[in-house]
């Protein structure tokens, strides 16, 4: 009797935890780990993919949802690391970043002007975002997650940040709010 019993709960467990298994959750998304704003343009870097995805909009959720038509999955930012950011850009997007997108508190916000799609394209999100952790422990650059970015931007109407050029040198930035 106690082996019946136990090959039963075995069973039960084997069952519920194939279950979860073929109902695809994980692989149905895409998992933003990188995205570049800029002009109107979203370029898009995924932890599972190895293609960038760029779309357009009017404002940035419509381009991001553009882009989850262009993958063909709902795509989740809750684990963004790396933002770039055009020279256009103010409190505004920030705040749909953080508020709306709901990337992380640690997600890094880059300056690098209208280059950003194609540094995207080119250079692999860990080993850029892990350049600007770097120089930041170094000195480098300035503390430039969103959190301390915005609350900057919000006080002085400005704050420096992390700038990424075209050939993949660090430097202090500065973004401004629109006013």
């Amino acid at each position: 009797m106690k082996r019946f019993i136990c090959i039963l709960m075995l069973a039960a467990l084997c069952t519920s935890l194939y279950g979860c298994n073929s109902t695809g959750r994980v692989h149905d998304k895409g998992y933003l780990r990188a995205a570049s704003i800029g002009s109107g343009s979203l370029t898009l870097s995924f932890f599972s993919e190895d293609r960038v995805i760029t779309a357009k909009g009017s404002s940035l959720n419509e381009a991001l949802a553009n882009a989850e038509v262009k993958l063909g999955k709902r795509i989740v930012t809750g684990y963004t690391e790396l933002v770039l950011t055009g020279d256009e850009e103010n409190c505004d997007t920030l705040c749909c970043l953080l508020n709306e997108w709901k990337v992380p508190p640690s997600c890094l916000i880059v300056c690098c002007g209208e280059d950003g799609g194609d540094i995207l394209a080119e250079t692999d999100t860990e080993t850029l975002a892990d350049s600007v952790r770097c120089a930041r422990s170094q000195g480098k650059v300035p503390e430039s997650n969103i959190i301390t970015v915005l609350t900057e931007m919000l006080k002085k109407g400005s704050a420096d940040t992390a700038q990424l050029s075209s050939d993949g040198r660090l430097s202090v930035g500065r973004l401004g709010c629109a006013e």
